[in-house]
């Protein structure tokens, strides 16, 4: 009877502590913090990054706005040797992986965000290559964290 106990016991601790969810990081990963985008990919096909795209830096800060410094791709020049373009605009996590992020022309877009550890995350969200094509591609970035 004691040798029952023991085992129900463990087993039950065992179920208990296999339970690591990636759904239970992203409750507990901010985004909050300066980003880098590392990979892209289009309807699950690799898709390489512009030349100057790595440079962009993404921050996200914690009372709802965000800033994204981006850099021109310019023949015989260095990336940060260009012009920038900054976007600003404001983020809300919705609910569990959902984000909307909302631009300075008051256009709102919705992203699902999940975090692979606390310095990295993927984006995904779907989009339309040309407003005037029916065809819808899945994207996903793959962020890390700079700061």
């Amino acid at each position: 009877m004691k040798n029952n106990f023991i085992l129900i016991l463990l087993s039950a601790l065992l179920i208990s502590c296999g339970n690591d969810d990636s759904s239970d990081l992203n409750e507990i990963i901010s985004i909050v913090g300066q980003w880098e985008i590392t990979q892209r990919t289009i309807d699950g096909n690799e898709n390489s990054l512009g030349e100057c795209e790595p440079f962009s830096i993404y921050t996200y800060n914690e009372n709802g706005t965000y800033s994204e410094l981006h850099y021109a791709a310019d023949v015989n020049t260095e990336c940060l040797d260009n012009p920038s373009i900054e976007f600003n605009g404001t983020w809300q996590k919705n609910s569990g992986t959902s984000y909307s992020f909302t631009n300075s022309n008051n256009e709102t877009s919705q992203f699902l965000i999940e975090f692979d550890s606390n310095n990295s995350f993927t984006k995904t969200f779907s989009a339309s290559s040309n407003p005037n094509d029916p065809i819808v591609q899945t994207i996903a970035e793959k962020y890390t964290r700079i700061d």
